[in-house]
C-alpha cells in the first residue's frame, strides 16, 4: 500500500515506542456477511474491497491499530516519515476528508487529538505536524485520511512551503470570493 503524502525523512525520535508497535492486528476476519447483494461496496461503511484503507478498518488486512472506535481507525503509516508517524481514517469509505460530512470530520479530528496526546507522552516529542492532501496532483490514496507526525529536533522531515509576502490586493479579492461561497 502506498500511502499518499507520506513525508521522506530520518527516524527522529528517541523514545522507545515498544507500547506502540506490539499493537499489530493481523485479523484475516472478513466483515461483510451481506451475501445478497452483488454491490462493491458494504452499505453500512460504503467500504470499497480494492480499497486498501477499508480493508484496514474492516480488520480484513493487517495494520499497527493505535486507536479505533465506531467512527474512526489510527494505525502507524507503512512508510512513516518518523517514528510513531500515524494515518487516522474514518471507517466510512469517503475519498477525502472535504468530501466528509461535519460529524465524520470532528470524529476524525478527535482521533487526532487522542492519539497526538498519547504518542506525545510516549515518544516525547516536540510536536506535530497534522496534514491531509488532496486531489490527484498530491495523493494515491482514495479514502479521506490525516496524517499525524510526531516532530522531533534531530528529524530530517521537510514539509517546506515556498513563502511570499500577501500582497493586500490579493487578500482582498480572496477574502470578498470565498465569503461569498460560506
Amino acid at each position: 500500500m502506498d500511502d499518499a503524502g507520506s513525508a521522506d525523512g530520518g527516524e527522529g525520535g528517541q523514545a522507545d515506542t515498544a507500547a506502540i508497535t506490539d499493537t499489530e492486528t493481523a485479523t484475516g476476519t472478513d466483515t461483510d456477511t451481506d451475501t445478497d447483494t452483488d454491490t462493491d461496496a458494504d452499505a453500512t461503511t460504503n467500504s470499497q474491497p480494492n480499497c486498501d484503507f477499508c480493508q484496514i478498518s474492516t480488520g480484513a488486512e493487517p495494520a499497527a491499530i493505535l486507536y479505533e472506535d465506531d467512527q474512526t481507525v489510527a494505525f502507524l503509516d507503512r512508510r512513516p516519515a518518523v517514528r510513531g508517524h500515524t494515518v487516522i481514517i474514518p471507517r466510512t469509505h469517503e475519498e477525502e476528508v472535504l468530501l466528509m460530512d461535519e460529524t465524520e470530520t470532528a470524529a476524525v479530528f478527535d482521533t487526532v487529538h487522542t492519539v497526538a496526546t498519547a504518542l506525545e507522552s510516549t515518544l516525547e516529542t516536540d510536536g506535530f505536524s497534522v496534514f491531509h492532501t488532496s486531489g490527484p496532483l498530491v495523493g494515491t490514496v482514495d479514502h479521506a485520511h490525516v496524517h499525524l507526525v510526531p516532530r522531533f529536533e534531530d528529524d530530517s522531515v521537510g514539509l517546506s512551503l515556498a513563502r511570499r509576502e500577501l500582497e493586500s490586493a490579493d487578500a482582498e479579492a480572496i477574502v470578498a470570493a470565498v465569503r461569498d461561497k460560506l
